[in-house]
């Protein structure tokens, strides 16, 4: 992978903005396995589990997306960019959310 400086200089804000979009996603990933997994009550080694699929599911992901953009390489506007999507979906989106598919799953 010979890239010259000036390519890698111009993917990072793509890879910024990539990075954020999953961050974004985590939370409303977060959101509705929490949602569900409080209404089918979820306890003891079956929530164990459920957790653990749901981090190594997200892991794959990430580094999948990684992959794609720029060869798994990981820098620390990537950490930064999943911050940032986490902190604006938890802000401005997740109460939406979940009164949604509170609103939805109301008489079920």
């Amino acid at each position: 992978m010979a890239e010259s400086l000036a390519l890698k200089m111009n993917g990072q804000p793509l890879l910024l903005l990539a990075t954020c979009s999953m961050g974004f996603l985590l939370g409303l990933f977060l959101d509705f396995y929490r949602f569900f997994a409080r209404r089918a009550r979820w306890r003891g080694h079956r929530l164990d589990l459920a957790d653990f699929l749901l981090w190594v599911l997200f892991a794959v992901g990430m580094f999948a997306l990684l992959f794609y953009l720029n060869g798994a390489e990981i820098h620390f506007y990537v950490f930064v960019g999943l911050a940032l999507g986490l902190l604006t979906y938890y802000r401005w989106a997740s109460r939406h959310v979940l009164l949604f598919l509170k609103k939805i799953f109301r008489g079920r």
